[in-house]
C-alpha cells in the first residue's frame, strides 16, 4: 500500500512541473555545400569571381517539400564569413571560413527554432588548385 501511495504522489508531482522543450519529431533535411564561386545566376551569363568560394546551406521541410531557409556566403582564402537567417521561428546561423593556403574549407552550420538547437552540421573539404593550360 505504502508502495502504491508513493507511486501515486510521484506521478502527481511529476504532472506539476512542466516538461523540457522537446526536439521536432519531423527528421530534419539540412543540406551544405562549398564550392569555387566560377559561375553566375544564368549559365549564359557566366561571372567569374576568381580565388572565392561559396558556402551554402539549405533546410528542407519535409512535410511540405519545400526549402524553409537557405544562406550564403562568398569566401576569399583566409577569410571567415558568418550569416544568420530567419524564417518563420527558425533561425540558421551559417559561418564559412577558407584558410589562406587555400588548402581547406569548413562550413559550420546551426539551426535553432525558438531557442532551442534542432540541428548543428558542419562541412569541411579539402581545397585543391587546378592546373591551367
Amino acid at each position: 500500500m505504502n508502495r502504491l501511495l508513493s507511486v501515486l504522489l510521484v506521478a502527481a508531482a511529476a504532472s506539476l512541473f512542466p516538461s523540457a522543450p522537446t526536439t521536432p519529431s519531423a527528421p530534419v533535411d539540412l543540406r551544405i555545400d562549398i564550392a569555387p564561386t566560377s559561375y553566375g545566376p544564368n549559365e549564359l551569363l557566366r561571372e567569374r569571381r576568381p580565388d572565392t568560394y561559396t558556402c551554402t546551406a539549405m533546410l528542407f521541410d519535409e512535410a511540405h517539400r519545400a526549402i524553409n531557409i537557405r544562406g550564403e556566403v562568398v569566401i576569399r582564402p583566409g577569410q571567415e564569413q558568418t550569416m544568420t537567417t530567419t524564417s518563420h521561428d527558425l533561425t540558421m546561423t551559417l559561418k564559412g571560413r577558407v584558410d589562406s593556403e587555400r588548402t581547406r574549407a569548413v562550413a559550420d552550420v546551426t539551426v535553432t527554432r525558438d531557442g532551442v538547437l534542432i540541428s548543428h552540421q558542419q562541412s569541411r573539404v579539402t581545397l585543391m588548385r587546378g592546373s591551367r593550360p
